[in-house]
């Protein structure tokens, strides 16, 4: 399949546009003013279950303050807009993910595991480094792969290559490369933000995760994220029984991070991954 025809399916395909209340949303995060506050809750709450849906997660492990936050006004004073912002584009993703059949068996499930790994590690990072905000960090990585989402909406047949390349030892972007004429999920995910008018953040988030050196701004908070993906993706191959962390070490070298840290995330991944998935689940 080439460029061409990707981008031509892609286009003809019949994805879904934003739900004009999280266009309506977004558009008062970009250019929020202090009298906007109290508007944003209102535009929040009144879209279906999505106040109380935010609300559960803002008291988990990976969103907790010194106290309970129990209202949006308190949300978002502490973990920030853009942080929110992420979260609704999680929600809006996840509606989205579940309308697609799984054309691969339990291959989806464990790619969510990778992302779910991805938002830990990530989080970790941050807290360690003490470098970006480890709330928007982790609300990164529940929104980073959703050209794969993409792909198998509009490409069903793709995933089902890709995977049995996968399996043949070529890593996700090499085999999405071959499959797809070069094109890969970073390339179909900033397509999507594009069409959907994200903020510029998110899209070079979502087409710069595997390749930070190719922005042509250097974003720091991009190459700590890209470490993270890194190191999830081992263990997502784990998973597959491709590659065990002992054969990643030249990789593992050239993350330049403490080699205790990414044992501790090794050793905490799998029961921190079960329980994000209680509450952030596709």
């Amino acid at each position: 399949m080439d460029r061409q025809e990707i981008f031509a399916k892609l286009n003809s395909a019949d994805i879904p546009d934003l739900p004009q209340e999280i266009k309506d949303i977004f558009a008062l995060i970009k250019n929020p003013t202090t009298s906007d506050l109290q508007l944003l809750i209102s535009m929040i709450a009144s879209y279906g279950q999505l106040e109380a849906l935010l609300l559960s997660k803002f008291n988990n492990e990976y969103f907790s303050s010194r106290h309970r936050i129990n209202t949006l006004q308190e949300g978002i004073k502490y973990f920030g807009l853009q942080t929110i912002q992420n979260l609704l584009l999680y929600l809006v993703i996840r509606s989205f993910a579940s309308r697609i059949p799984d054309q691969t068996g339990s291959h989806r499930s464990n790619y969510w595991k990778h992302c779910l790994g991805t938002s830990i590690i990530a989080h970790k990072l941050a807290v360690a480094t003490d470098f970006c905000d480890p709330y928007l960090m982790f609300s990164y990585g529940l929104i980073h792969d959703i050209g794969i989402f993409v792909i198998e909406y509009a490409l069903p047949e793709v995933p089902v290559k890709v995977l049995e390349l996968i399996k043949q030892g070529h890593t996700h972007v090499a085999a999405e490369k071959k499959v797809m004429d070069g094109v890969t999920h970073e390339e179909i995910g900033s397509w999507l933000c594009q069409r959907w008018a994200l903020p510029e953040a998110i899209v070079n988030l979502v087409a710069f995760h595997h390749r930070p050196q190719a922005n042509p701004v250097k974003n720091d908070a991009i190459i700590l994220f890209n470490k993270a993906d890194l190191l999830s993706t081992i263990f997502y191959q784990s998973l597959m029984g491709i590659n065990s962390w002992e054969k990643q070490s030249q990789i593992l070298n050239s993350l330049n991070l403490d080699p205790q840290l990414i044992t501790a995330i090794k050793g905490q991944l799998p029961e921190e991954i079960q329980k994000a998935r209680a509450l952030f689940c596709f």
